[in-house]
C-alpha cells in the first residue's frame, strides 16, 4: 500500500502517517480520533482505509519481527476491523440517490456501511453477505417492477442458510408495509432517516428494559485465555456490558485490553463468564468444564451456578449496527428475567 503514497497531495501524505503510525503502535483512542478528525475535515474515506490498511501491514511486520504477539495482532484487528450494513440497489433497477442518502446517513449515525451499488442480483447479495458477515442486508428500490427481485433476493438469502443470521431493510419512495410482507423483509423504511432509526429502536428498547433490573451482575468476558486478556474501560464490549445492566469486573482497568491473572478474576468472583469463540479461547459451546478445572476457579459463581457463554468473537468485537444484536444477546446473558434465556451464538 505505499506505492499508493505518491499519488496523494501533499497535505493527505502528512494526515496519512500519524494514522498509520497510531494503529501500528495499537493506539486505540488514537486512531479514533485521527479517523474522526479526517472524516470531519472532507478527506476522502478511501485514502483512510488505505492508510488503515497500511498500519495493519505494519502491525503484521512487527508480529514478523517478533516484536508482538498473536494477542497484538488480535488488538489491532479490534481497532480497525470494520461492523458493516451491507445494501445495495437490487437487480433491474439503477436508482441510486435514496441509496446513497441512506448510506451517508448511517455513515454519519456511526454505521459502517458496503456498498454494492445498483442493479446487484440475488446472488451478489449471497456472496457479499458471507465475505463480510455483515447482520444487516438494506435492499433499495425506486420501480415497482423492483419489489420481485427483492423478494428473490430474500429467497436466496433463505437458501444459502443465511436468512436466520441477518436482518434484511427494504426501502424505497414506492415501498410499503404491504410490499415488506410480500418481500419477507424484516423492516422497511421510505425515507433514509427511517433506516437508521430502527436501527436505533432495537438498542433503546434493550437499554429501558434493563432500567427496571434490581440486580447489576459482575462480568468477566475473556478476551485471550494465555495470558489471561480481557475487556477494559472503553473497549466495545465493555459498552455492551454496562448498557445490558451488568458491570464489567475490569471496568477500572487502565485500558481496553488488559491482561490479568486468574487470582484477580477469582476475587471479583463474577457472576457471569463471556468468551469470545474465536481468537486464543477454546471453543466451549455449552462444555465448560474445561474452565471448572482452572485452579481455583471451581468456586466462581458463574462457575457453580453454570453462568457461562459463548458467542461470536465477531458478533462482539466491533460497534454498529452489530451493536443491536450483540447488545440483545449479552443483556440475555446478564438478565434472562427480562430478555429471555440466550442461546449460545457461532
Amino acid at each position: 500500500m505505499e506505492g499508493l503514497s505518491p499519488a496523494l497531495p501533499k497535505a493527505e501524505r502528512g494526515m496519512s502517517e500519524p494514522l498509520k503510525q497510531a494503529l501500528s503502535d495499537l493506539e486505540e483512542e488514537t486512531v479514533l480520533r485521527l479517523v474522526q478528525e479526517r472524516l470531519d475535515s472532507g478527506d476522502d474515506p478511501m485514502t483512510i482505509v488505505v492508510d488503515c490498511r497500511e498500519g495493519m501491514a505494519r502491525v503484521g511486520e512487527r508480529y514478523e519481527a517478533h516484536e508482538y504477539y498473536v494477542s497484538d495482532l488480535i488488538m489491532a484487528a479490534e481497532i480497525s476491523k470494520q461492523a458493516m450494513m451491507l445494501i445495495g440497489t437490487v437487480k433491474g433497477d439503477v436508482h441510486d440517490i435514496g441509496k446513497d442518502i441512506v448510506v451517508s446517513l448511517l455513515q454519519a449515525g456511526g454505521y459502517r456501511v458496503v456498498d454494492l451499488g445498483v442493479d446487484v442480483p440475488p446472488a451478489r447479495f449471497v456472496e457479499a453477505a458471507k465475505e463480510s458477515s455483515a447482520p444487516v442486508v438494506g435492499l433499495s428500490g425506486l420501480l415497482t417492477i423492483s419489489f420481485d427481485a427483492m423478494r428473490e433476493t430474500v429467497e436466496a438469502l433463505s437458501a444459502a442458510g443465511l436468512r436466520s443470521k441477518v436482518k434484511v431493510m427494504v426501502g424505497g419512495g414506492t415501498v410499503t408495509e404491504q410490499v415488506r410482507d410480500y418481500v419477507g423483509a424484516d423492516a422497511m423504511g421510505t425515507d433514509a432517516q427511517a433506516a437508521v432509526a430502527v436501527m436505533q429502536q432495537k438498542i433503546d428498547a434493550v437499554v429501558s428494559a434493563v432500567q427496571n433490573a434490581t440486580t447489576k451482575p459482575k462480568v468477566y468476558h475473556e478476551v485471550w485465555s494465555d495470558p489471561y486478556m480481557s475487556a477494559g474501560k472503553g473497549s466495545f464490549i465493555d459498552q455492551l456490558i454496562k448498557m445490558a445492566g451488568g458491570q464489567n469486573i475490569f471496568e477500572n482497568a487502565t485500558n481496553a485490553y488488559p491482561t490479568v491473572n486468574g487470582e484477580e478474576i477469582i476475587s471479583y468472583n463474577p457472576d457471569i463468564i463471556i468468551f469470545p469463540s474465536q481468537m486464543g479461547v477454546a471453543s466451549f459451546w455449552g462444555n465448560y468444564s474445561a474452565v471448572a478445572a482452572r485452579d481455583g476457579w471451581g468456586s466462581i459463581s458463574a462457575v457453580v451456578n453454570n453462568r457461562m457463554y459463548t458467542i461470536s468473537g465477531d458478533l462482539i468485537d466491533q460497534p454498529a449496527p452489530r451493536q443491536a444484536d450483540a447488545l440483545l444477546f449479552i443483556a440475555q446473558m446478564i438478565h434472562p428475567e427480562i430478555f429471555g434465556n440466550y442461546t449460545d451464538q457461532p
